[in-house]
């Protein structure tokens, strides 16, 4: 086994550790930014609630 082969490989594997590394701190950005929309929806439909019971508290009147 020559040396070259074995740099070839632990590149390789770095490549490869670099990959699921960016995967998992991706899916982590990607989480976090569901939950601020999730979270963001909330509020908003909150909003609409408000404006909807404002605009039929004012027909009934």
């Amino acid at each position: 086994m020559d040396l070259s082969f074995v740099t070839e490989q632990l590149d390789n594997f770095s490549t490869f550790g670099k990959a699921i590394h960016g995967l998992f701190t991706g899916f982590a950005k990607f989480a976090d930014n569901m939950n601020t929309m999730i979270n963001g929806s909330d509020a908003l439909t909150e909003k609409t609630s408000v404006v909807f019971e404002g605009l039929s508290s004012k027909s009934e009147a």
